[in-house]
């Protein structure tokens, strides 16, 4: 069996050459698309396909059409389906033992040729780019960041680049300014899925702001479904001196907040639903509507899966959150995927919260800590050195 691959500028042309090379009973094994230098664009196509040179029984194949077109050869044709079930099943099978071997080798140098013209970057920028990656920044977007970084003349040792690599990692990112209060009262919802820490996170923040603002707080729990849960921030808000009220319809909810204008903060603890889980979030929208909050956090974990994210992001938007308070930092042992996540479902992030304490384990978001939580010393300390 022979395989070779073939670059050529598209499809078209590259099952143009396998046919002029191989014949027509060449099988296509893989094939890729290689970008452009930028990232932006295709540059080529690379195809590997394979031709079974063993001897063959003369066998008279059917006569093809003169005008039939490029894309109507099959990539497996006939002509090895005639040879028999048996000789097939064997030629198929040496076929898959070499794909395997070709995506084992791949997948062995894969970090390395993805540098695309690594030659042009020295040792610390490929270093940026693989600490990037192990950091799960996808592959286009920390070449993008290592290819400007080696751009850029004035960068000279490592610690430069880590520095700057930062910035372009999370300069996508948006942040809200936190709620001052005190000149009116604001109120404030908390949604989000299950277990992504809305109760904890609203006791935190209404403890900051009684204790660091002075402030006059309600909070309203409208928790109905979570065992314990109700128990739980009430004991809480007890704790604290905080004034608390439980809730079990929107109409109640509507008469507690025309009732107590004279707070400076009232947050709201919403039940967690399961982003597909419609009905919830419907019930949690009928709620939104009779109080009409000034701000809407969208409570989200560090620990989620990018996938599972921007799929909340998604059916979550339906309640129009103003902003994203993302949790559970320090469980998560890399914030990669959800940076990615970000990218594509930008929403401003107003606080960041890295552990159990209350209230000491919250701050407000900034694109400095995102990066240290990406990026942290202890990755490239370990990698470099």
């Amino acid at each position: 069996m022979r395989i070779k691959k073939f670059i050529s500028r598209n499809l078209k042309e590259g099952k143009a050459k396998i046919l002029q090379e191989l014949g027509e009973d060449a099988v296509i094994l893989s094939s890729r698309t290689i970008k452009k230098p930028d990232g932006e664009g295709i540059a080529a196509v690379e195809i590997v396909a394979a031709i079974d040179d063993s001897p063959l029984k003369s066998i008279k194949k059917p006569t093809k059409k003169t005008n039939q077109k490029l894309s109507e050869v099959p990539l497996v044709s006939k002509f090895a389906i005639e040879r028999g079930e048996n000789k097939f099943m064997r030629a198929t099978t040496q076929i898959y033992d070499e794909l395997n071997s070709i995506k084992s080798m791949v997948s062995e140098i894969s970090d390395s040729v993805k540098y695309i013209h690594s030659s042009v970057l020295n040792d610390i920028f490929k270093d940026i780019y693989l600490c990037l990656r192990k950091s799960e920044l996808s592959e286009e977007f920390s070449l993008k960041i290592a290819s400007t970084l080696s751009a850029r003349a004035n960068i000279n040792s490592f610690e430069e680049a880590l520095t700057e690599s930062r910035i372009l990692a999370t300069e996508h990112i948006l942040i809200k300014e936190p709620v001052k209060g005190k000149n009116k009262r604001v109120v404030s919802a908390f949604v989000g899925p299950t277990g992504s820490g809305k109760t904890t996170c609203l006791i935190k923040l209404a403890l900051v702001s009684k204790l660091l603002l002075k402030s006059d707080i309600l909070i309203i729990s409208a928790d109905s479904h979570k065992v314990g849960g109700v128990e739980q921030l009430q004991s809480l808000a007890s704790i604290g001196s905080i004034s608390y009220i439980t809730v079990n319809t929107g109409d109640e909810l509507k008469n507690i907040i025309e009732k107590e204008k004279n707070r400076d903060f009232i947050f709201i603890d919403t039940a967690g639903y399961s982003p597909l889980n419609n009905s919830g979030l419907e019930n949690t929208a009928m709620m939104l509507r009779e109080c009409e909050p000034e701000n809407i956090y969208l409570v989200q974990s560090a620990t989620m899966s990018g996938s599972s994210f921007s799929k909340s992001i998604s059916e979550f938007s339906a309640l129009n959150p103003d902003s994203l308070i993302l949790t559970k930092l320090d469980e998560a042992p890399s914030i990669g995927e959800i940076v990615m996540a970000l990218k594509d479902n930008p929403i401003p992030i107003s606080y960041l919260t890295n552990g159990q304490k209350i209230p000491e384990d919250i701050e407000p978001a900034s694109r400095k800590a995102i990066s240290k939580a990406l990026l942290p010393d202890e990755l490239f300390d370990k990698f470099y050195k």
